[in-house]
């Protein structure tokens, strides 16, 4: 795995934990789903929930049958139980090096990968729970309604990959690994960093 992707998902774990913590099921105001399909209040309905949101947290959500593909019912971001699939690549660690670590519930998990994470990231199946976290990072980002993310660059302390998840670009952002806090002036000295690594890639690839 590459150092950006290794940036990026040591990032995902570091926020997976608060931001499934903070889910909101309650509907807002002239609410519409992602992928199309509008929700209205109904009359006289028992429960106005976002059943996609409160799907993120039930163990009984399951992958989506394939004879929905090309449906209006199929979703091209199928929900997960993410504590479910957290704490299962936990005890999937756990079990390969016999660690005693609990791997539930989901805050063990997380601590559990962490505390392993060099472990982790040498394992078989690093590319599996990658594609497991980004997925949950799409899915979390819609529950809460968030923009997309945006490069920052890397951290001038410990090099680790800056994403914004959220904002406008004139919010602060903070490392994931060496917590160091970017306000408006570090985001401009990180841009100018950024424009300046990507003339000399440019001017490395053209061979000049």
């Amino acid at each position: 795995m590459c150092r950006a992707c290794t940036d990026k998902l040591w990032n995902w774990l570091c926020t997976v934990l608060d931001d499934t913590l903070r889910l909101d099921t309650r509907i807002p105001g002239n609410y519409a789903m992602d992928h199309g399909h509008t929700h209205a209040k109904v009359s006289g309905s028992p429960a106005l929930i976002r059943l996609d949101v409160a799907a993120l947290t039930d163990p009984r959500t399951t992958e989506p049958h394939h004879s929905l593909e090309g449906t209006e019912l199929y979703d091209p971001l199928p929900p997960k139980d993410i504590p479910g699939v957290i704490c299962e690549h936990a005890a999937t660690l756990k079990n390969e090096h016999n660690l005693k670590l609990p791997a539930e519930p989901m805050a063990e998990a997380v601590h559990l990968l962490q505390c392993q994470w060099e472990r982790l990231v040498a394992s078989t199946w690093i590319d599996l729970f990658y594609d497991d976290m980004a997925a949950i990072r799409q899915l979390l980002n819609r529950a809460h309604n968030r923009k997309p993310a945006l490069s920052r660059g890397h951290c001038f302390t410990c090099n680790t990959k800056l994403w914004q998840e959220d904002g406008d670009g004139t919010d602060e952002v903070t490392c994931p690994k060496c917590k160091r806090i970017y306000d408006h002036l570090g985001l401009v000295k990180l841009k100018l960093q950024h424009d300046r690594d990507r003339q000399v890639e440019s001017e490395e690839a053209t061979g000049r």
